[in-house]
């Protein structure tokens, strides 16, 4: 009499392990795909230039908490589409949130605290919180100076430009701890567990399979660790005006060791060099600079693995990565016209896309690690549940897998492509004309005898044009 209650309560264990198994699933595999339609949306908006629109549809995302952790991305986003609204402050306040949220980040990972790591590994890394990146913090202290420098505030345009050059400086410290943190987690599952997990981690046939699914990883040119050099060419730039002519030597030293075939940063550090020596230099300039296009945006790929290579009494076991998916420029080139000179075009200065290739490339490896140790842990959980539940056991865990095994990707896909200069004379009458291949034109008059920054932005081809002029 006692055999058919066994089998109804484990009948009833199975049917509540489907249950539940299928609960999480479907939690996090919506999470999922609302950032992505989150993501999609807010692009929509910004790549058409719309962008008070673009950065509503953040700000009715954040919580109340001006520095929830769950809040950087979204934050990011608003403060940048802010800047093109010329609504400087505001773009700066939620900048200062930003970096108060990845401070807290950072503080996390230097106190050793794993459990976001951990939660990675059991779930995927789409199900935390976006923690940023090294140039994520680079570009918010950037553009801060910027709003700080457009509004006239040079003393503190100069901190946040101080900020933004430290932050590459301590990029290589900060990668370190984030990578002994991210082995703590695995060493201390793998004590837990009393499995090597590790042997599995650098199976050479994963490795072959990663690289036919996503072959141009490593084509491109790499910047230096950590370094963007729109940041340290812009700093020199605004020291050079500030008078600080010895830092701004420094600075435009380093920008033209990663640009010598840039003549613009080649001709401001001679500048540089003759105002640091005491020549006075009476003629007056106009930089035109020009953020073109937007940021990589990231897509998902799945590579289900041969279960034999895990185990082979399971019925599912794969992997989800991000991919870097480069987008287009807006235009090739911006045309600067004036009645006394020749035309000018604006020539590459920095690409956003290869400081973000950059990162991305050194963080790859612990991405895949992460996700090679998710499947892991999962495909034994499959294991375990098939030899106690049976086959319906077996089920349900590999539902869970399935949904679970997803990649993340958030960016801040608010950067440009990347960052094109020009430098001209001012011209003697104040008229100047600036054109996009397609014949968009700006007529904008200067004041005559003044250096001048015209900092343009668009996003998409033939999105309307948006600028602002700083008087230096």
């Amino acid at each position: 009499m006692q055999k058919p209650i066994v089998l109804c309560q484990a009948m009833r264990s199975v049917v509540w392990l489907v249950l539940l198994a299928l609960a999480l699933a479907l939690t996090s595999g919506c999470a999922s795909m609302h950032q992505r339609k989150q993501l999609e949306a807010f692009n929509q908006l910004y790549g058409a230039a719309q962008y008070q629109q673009a950065a509503d549809s953040q700000i009715d995302l954040k919580s109340s908490d001006a520095a929830d952790p769950e809040d950087l991305l979204v934050t990011l986003q608003a403060a940048t589409a802010l800047r093109y609204t010329q609504k400087f402050e505001q773009s700066n306040s939620l900048f200062d949130q930003s970096e108060d949220i990845l401070k807290h980040h950072n503080q996390q990972m230097l106190l050793g605290k794993t459990g976001s790591t951990l939660g990675s590994i059991m779930l995927n890394d789409a199900a935390l919180d976006y923690t940023g990146t090294t140039y994520d913090g680079i570009m918010a202290n950037t553009y801060k100076a910027l709003n700080f420098w457009q509004l006239g505030n040079k003393p503190l345009a100069r901190v946040e430009f101080n900020r933004a050059l430290d932050r590459q400086r301590r990029a290589k410290e900060h990668f370190a701890s984030e990578i002994a943190q991210q082995q703590r987690a695995i060493s201390e599952k793998q004590a837990q567990d009393g499995i090597d997990y590790q042997k599995n981690l650098n199976n050479p046939n994963i490795d072959r399979m990663l690289r036919q699914s996503y072959s141009n990883l490593y084509n491109f040119a790499a910047y230096p660790d950590f370094v963007n050099p729109f940041t340290t060419y812009l700093a020199g730039l605004f020291f050079l005006h500030d008078g600080d002519y010895a830092k701004a030597v420094d600075i435009l030293k380093e920008a033209y060791g990663m640009l010598p075939k840039q003549a613009t940063v080649r001709d401001d550090f001679i500048h540089a060099q003759k105002m640091r020596q005491g020549t006075q230099l009476t003629e007056k300039y106009t930089w035109v600079i020009f953020e073109n296009g937007m940021a990589p945006i990231k897509e998902e790929f799945r590579i289900d693995l041969p279960t034999f290579l895990l185990s082979r009494h399971v019925y599912y076991t794969g992997i989800a990565l991000p991919k870097l998916v480069l987008q287009d420029p807006a235009y090739a080139y911006l045309s600067i016209q004036t009645e006394f000179q020749s035309t000018v075009q604006t020539k590459a200065l920095a690409s956003m896309d290869r400081v973000i290739q950059s990162e991305f490339k050194k963080q790859y490896p612990w991405i895949v690690s992460r996700a090679l140790m998710s499947a892991l842990l999962k495909t034994t959980a499959q294991y375990f549940a098939q030899q106690q539940l049976g086959p319906w056991g077996g089920i349900a865990a590999s539902l869970f897998q399935l949904a679970t095994t997803a990649a993340d990707i958030r960016i801040w896909s608010a950067l440009p492509k990347e960052f094109q200069i020009a430098k001209i004379s001012t011209p003697s009458n104040g008229k100047i004309n600036i054109t996009t291949p397609d014949n968009q034109t700006l007529q904008l008059t200067l004041e005559t005898q003044q250096n001048h920054l015209i900092y343009i932005k668009i996003p998409r081809y033939h999105a309307p044009i948006v600028y602002d002029i700083l008087v230096m």
